[in-house]
């Protein structure tokens, strides 16, 4: 654990909300999901933006509407968007899907750590992983209002399930 100057990190972090991670690793099928992901990494290499995202969000098992990936993905697009959309496939996909927690280290810190996942998120990759690793840490899962980004799409609603589920002891 890291340590910040006498503290360590665990004793000034009361609480850790992991709200639908995506460890991979834990899944039953982990090298097929490894194996998807580095296609998805490969395709976007090539220049194929749209292909991309289309095995992106069918790894993901979130359906998105063929018209949406091309109104999304395709055509002229911010150039900001775009410069951190290609720091993120050749970055941040494989190593965010990649991280291994250790579950009996984290059952072992005083910490509390609440798996949450989006109540419209069922089936999804991101529900998968979550329910995985509430298993490992031996708690249950809890639920949010809305899917992986229910704490963008309304924030209002996300916050108050947050408060309730940080209030209970």
């Amino acid at each position: 654990m890291s340590s910040f100057g006498t503290h360590r990190l665990y004793d000034l972090v009361t609480t850790v909300v992991a709200h639908e991670p995506p460890v991979r690793e834990l899944l039953p099928d982990a090298e097929a999901q490894r194996t998807l992901t580095d296609d998805i990494v490969a395709t976007y290499a090539t220049g194929d933006v749209i292909g991309a995202w289309r095995k992106f969000f069918a790894q993901a098992a979130i359906p998105i509407p063929e018209p949406m990936l091309e109104q999304l993905f395709g055509g002229d697009r911010d150039p900001g968007q775009v410069t951190s959309e290609r720091f993120w496939f050749a970055h941040e996909l494989r190593q965010t899907t990649s991280w291994v927690p250790e579950p009996p280290l984290l059952r072992a810190i005083p910490t509390r750590v609440i798996i949450g996942i989006g109540a419209e998120s069922a089936g999804q990759f991101c529900d998968r992983t979550s329910r995985e690793l509430a298993a490992a840490l031996g708690v249950d899962p809890v639920l949010f209002p809305g899917d992986h980004i229910g704490f963008v799409n309304d924030a209002v609603t996300f916050a108050a399930r947050l408060q309730e589920v940080l209030d209970q002891p």
